[in-house]
């Protein structure tokens, strides 16, 4: 017997209608932005200067239809600037500092306010900081997370960069050579074009202390490092050997007369273990604290000094250098050469006299490779400045065996770490220095997506479903450490040795996907170390799963990092939408049988007439059709009907036990030999007609095939799945059959909808489309 139909409010068959697309399929349901102002009178958000103040402001808003709960923020002070102690504000209200860092710095995130968001409400997040690098860009990035009914929402924003303004002397690249080609008697300062400095042989020299002149000429001899301060105004430089003492403290002073004299601190040596030539300082670097550091060539002892109130240099050696233990084979203590550069981050940069690149942190000493530049000669590098554009110049004293003249510059971008040569200056170049303590660090991103390789538009359980995780770094220095942690989500189950990284295939272990170990495990872009991601180089892992039938499947990768500050990070992917679907969930509908049903239905003489086809029958023992009234989700069994029974697989059935007075919902269950059942789509008839639409999916233009017993006057609908009306229109139609051609809206998003056709204010059909 069949139920009576009643009429229902449009919502609540909206939400039968979507049922078997589960309440995990979801449109995005969070927005996420960032924004930054100057706050220096006169200063440029685009183009800020040296310790001018940046505001940033980061909004988020609750696009969905129902509160977010547990709603946290997670927002790195961005490299490049200093947090401005209790500037932070949500909706305009100070919030206290956490720790003495910004509230919504840690890592795991903070809530925001008692982390409730309401449906359609926004809440704002700013506070300040102080550009403290003098080159390079400032990129602020914010990650938001929070619930929303089954769905854990994330979204993972960039801001705009801002290109730092270092000043006038930012575009200077320092160098000291000998004052004639091959001539090493003498040494002069010039810039990168050549330009005389200071001259080592007739400038004047004297005691920085006690004011007592020298010969002229007599200090900048046979230097091999040099570093400049961020003023510009002092140029500190160490000599291999100097009378009376080896290894003592120099500098060159520019006054605002241009009449620049050279400085020494008698007696000050920043290197006191002469023992052996390994123990020469050859580089030397001012960094974002305010200290400057210096480097024996055998890396055995980093010493930190600085200039005190009176006058005088304080000396601090430091050691020797540490290797991280990710370094493997390349041992930054026996790299000889090269030269020492700064970022804003703290952090210190040794370019290798063979090209390899080793990041330090001066507070550890442990040293860490970043990897190697390419194009370069395998030795006889000496120099290395940054210049305001993020552009590494390397020099040295090239042999001959190199290819290269033995005075050759070469510029080096450290996005792709590979080198340029821009020409020889006929100088024999012994350091570079430059103001500048540029912004190098890796801003990391995670997406993920899936893909049903069974073809299906939904997926069915047992279909073949591959999860694509995709890891990037748009910042301008490499990651490293890099691991990507992922479980195989409920209700799914791991086709063995299905992983790759990068198209290369990866072993499981002991029996599991790969990147379910505890902890994550280490990832690389294409060609580089194990646990390396390249800027432009995004790591790519892929592996597939079938699914349980009926089941909401979700899935939450992480990567798992350090920061510049030696935290570990731990950055959820991001969830962009597929067809207007959050892609980290979707709902099995049913059990694939290996065939696809095409199941559809009409009137004949008033009765329901069904009708389906399948491409083959081979595993199919039998079909079953099933009836719902309009009103209800519980389907009922009304007829079997055995596979095989006609010459070609297809099927037919009058339902005369229906006396069609209201809407009936018919469906056809699929039963193959196995046991295994699939479900096909859902058919609706009315007394007063039929629809049949097409094509589903559909891009812009819809076909309505309508039947109608009767003319009328026909309003047609469609509506999104949080039940707002995106299209509407009527149209009379004769009594018989007509056609109906509808374009969708032009912006209309990709997604699920549900188009319905009513009549006399009863509804003729109610059906879910999908728009592509």
């Amino acid at each position: 017997m069949y139920k009576k139909f009643y009429p229902i409010k449009p919502f609540l068959v909206l939400l039968l209608f979507l049922a078997s697309a589960s309440t995990a399929l979801r449109a995005q349901q969070a927005s996420l932005t960032i924004t930054r102002t100057n706050t220096t009178a006169g200063g440029s958000a685009d183009n800020p200067g040296v310790n001018n103040i940046l505001k940033f402001t980061i909004t988020a808003k609750n696009t969905g239809s129902t509160t977010l709960t547990n709603v946290k923020l997670y927002n790195a002070i961005p490299a490049g600037v200093t947090y401005q102690l209790g500037t932070t504000r949500v909706n305009n209200v100070p919030v206290p500092d956490a720790s003495g860092k910004m509230r919504f710095s840690n890592p795991a995130g903070t809530l925001i306010g008692t982390g409730s968001l309401a449906a359609g409400a926004t809440t704002t997040i700013d506070f300040n900081a102080q550009v403290s690098a003098s080159a390079g860009f400032i990129t602020d990035y914010a990650t938001l997370r929070g619930t929303q009914g089954v769905n854990n929402i994330v979204q993972n924003a960039t801001g705009a960069s801002s290109h730092i303004d270092g000043g006038p002397k930012a575009g200077i690249i320092y160098q000291v050579t000998d004052e004639q080609p091959d001539d090493s008697t003498y040494y002069v300062l010039r810039d990168q074009f050549g330009t005389f400095l200071y001259n080592g042989r007739a400038n004047p020299c004297f005691d920085a202390l006690t004011g007592v002149q020298y010969q002229s000429g007599s200090l900048l001899s046979d230097t091999r490092a040099i570093a400049m301060d961020i003023t510009g105004q002092r140029l500190y430089f160490i000599n291999r050997y100097q009378v009376p003492v080896g290894g003592d403290l120099n500098f060159i002073y520019f006054p605002t007369n241009n009449n620049p004299n050279a400085q020494t601190y008698s007696g000050f040596q920043v290197e006191p273990d002469l023992s052996g030539p390994g123990y020469i300082i050859d580089k030397m670097t001012a960094a974002s604290n305010g200290f400057f550091y210096a480097l024996t060539d055998n890396g055995q002892d980093l010493t930190q000094f600085s200039i005190t109130s009176s006058g005088a240099p304080n000396i601090l050696n430091l050691g020797p250098l540490v290797n991280d233990p990710s370094n493997g084979a390349n041992d930054v203590l026996a790299e000889t050469g090269g030269d020492l550069f700064a970022a804003s981050e703290g952090k210190l940069y040794l370019l290798s006299g063979s090209g390899k690149l080793y990041r330090i942190n001066p507070a550890t000493l442990v040293t860490l490779y970043m990897g190697t530049i390419s194009n370069l000669p395998a030795s006889g590098i000496k120099s290395a400045a940054m210049d305001n554009n993020g552009t590494l110049y390397i020099g040295g004293n090239f042999p001959p065996s190199s290819g290269v003249a033995p005075s050759s510059i070469f510029t080096a971008n450290l996005v792709t770490m590979t080198a340029t040569l821009v020409g020889a200056s006929g100088y024999i170049n012994s350091d570079f220095a430059s103001v500048n303590i540029p912004v190098l660090a890796h801003l990391m991103t995670a997406n993920q997506s899936y893909l049903n390789k069974s073809g299906h538009l939904f997926v069915l359980a047992g279909d073949t479903v591959e999860y694509s995780i995709e890891v990037g770094n748009i910042g301008n220095m490499s990651a490293t450490n890099v691991k990507v942690f992922d479980t195989i989500p409920g209700f799914a189950h791991y086709l063995a040795n299905s992983t790759t990284m990068n198209g290369v295939p990866v072993a499981d272990v002991n029996g599991k996907m790969p990147f379910t170990v505890t902890g994550g495990r280490l990832v690389n872009s294409t060609g580089a170390t194990t646990g390396m991601v390249v800027p432009g180089n995004n790591v790519v892992i892929k592996f597939q799963v079938t699914t349980d039938p009926l089941k909401p499947v979700c899935n939450y990768p992480q990567v798992i990092y350090p920061g510049i500050d030696g935290a570990i990070i731990t950055l959820p992917a991001n969830m962009p939408a597929q067809n207007g679907i959050e892609s980290n969930c979707f709902f099995s509908d049913g059990v694939i049988c290996g065939c696809t049903p095409m199941f559809t239905g009409t009137l004949s003489n008033n009765q329901p007439l069904l009708q389906w086809s399948v491409e083959k029958e081979d595993n199919i023992d039998h079909y079953e059709v099933e009836y719902a009234a309009g009103n209800s989700s519980q389907f009922n069994p009304v007829a079997r009907v055995n596979s095989g029974i006609t010459k070609l697989p297809k099927h037919q059935l009058i339902d005369k036990s229906n006396p069609l007075t209201g809407l009936s919902n018919y469906r056809l269950k699929v039963v193959q030999k196995s046991g295994q059942i699939t479900y096909s789509d859902t058919v609706q008839l009315s007394p007063m007609g039929s629809v049949r639409v097409r094509p589903n999916p559909f891009h812009e233009d819809l076909n309505l095939q309508v039947q109608l017993k009767t003319a009328e006057q026909v309003q047609v609908r469609l509506v999104d799945i949080n039940g707002r009306t995106v299209l509407t229109t009527r149209e009379k139609l004769n009594a018989g059959a007509n056609t109906m051609n509808i374009k969708a809206p032009a912006a209309l998003a990709p997604g699920i909808y549900v188009l319905e056709l009513m009549v006399r204010n009863q509804r003729l059909s109610q059906q879910k489309l999908v728009k592509q």
